[in-house]
């Protein structure tokens, strides 16, 4: 069985608008992630890779669930609304209990509207 490839493009896209959002240049991101500003730059450009230490800590810096970045494939399986609650969880703008609320929002409304979708489709 072959291993799954972590899911880089996920990370370097957070890492990117994360460090955006919160306003901050490479150097203090570096510092707060743990890593050089050179090597927080090769990542967000795309090129280089995070070694396992590195991707840990980029992970966690982002609140990302570990399942959604090491098991790439497994979270394509996911159904949209479990997605959306993933990226909601993974937003530091959201307390837990404010992405919870807003996870369920979703889900509601997802199911509502994909209903009548299918219904209209019939």
């Amino acid at each position: 069985m072959q291993a799954k490839e972590p899911n880089y493009e996920l990370v370097r896209e957070r890492l990117t608008k994360q460090r955006k959002q919160r306003g901050l240049n490479l150097r203090d991101a570096a510092a707060e992630i743990g890593v050089s500003a050179p090597t927080l730059s090769r990542i967000e450009r795309g090129a280089s890779r995070p070694d396992v230490p590195t991707l840990d800590a980029l992970t966690t810096w982002l609140g990302l669930d570990r399942g959604a970045v090491y098991n790439a494939q497994a979270s394509k399986s996911q159904t949209t609304p479990e997605e959306v609650e993933v990226l909601l969880r993974a937003d530091r703008n959201l307390d837990g209990h404010t992405a919870d609320a807003l996870a369920a929002i979703f889900k509601a409304a997802y199911k509502e509207l994909a209903g009548d979708q299918r219904k209209r489709t019939r």
